[in-house]
């Protein structure tokens, strides 16, 4: 992975949080962990960061609203156990969320995807909505 990139976790069930996060570190990332979308959108304004992993379904609120919080050029992987068709919806029209992982996951392809999207190229902040936005599942 890209060794020292920021991420910022967004994972409300702790046991889950605590392997993400220590898969992610073994990675060489740094990781800044929280458990809701009020602390996840405190952190994005308060520090930077490379990359947002985040849960969709949040005590506070969802994936979707952390994603729209975010600064324009912050990409963002969603990952959720449920993929809806309303939430495919609202993902295509979300320029920031570049991927989604479906729970559970395989920790293999949780790094390779954080990989892959760590070294990709840069958001503009200027995408057209819906351009080239992923579909669920989509790398």
């Amino acid at each position: 992975m890209k060794e020292g990139a920021r991420l910022l976790l967004v994972e409300d069930e702790e046991l889950i949080g605590q392997l993400l996060e220590q898969v992610l570190k073994g990675g060489g990332l740094e990781v800044r962990r929280v458990s809701s979308c009020v602390e996840a959108l405190r952190a994005l304004r308060a520090e930077a960061f490379d990359l947002c992993l985040t849960d969709f379904m949040l005590p506070d609120g969802t994936g979707l609203e952390v994603a729209r919080g975010a600064p324009a050029t912050l990409k963002v992987i969603l990952m959720s156990a449920f993929l809806e068709p309303e939430l495919e919806a609202q993902i295509k029209v979300e320029p920031r969320v570049v991927s989604v992982l479906r729970k559970p996951m395989d920790i293999f392809e949780l790094r390779r995807r954080v990989q892959e999207v760590l070294e990709g190229p840069p958001l503009t902040g200027d995408r057209k909505v819906a351009e080239g936005s992923p579909g669920p599942g989509s790398a």
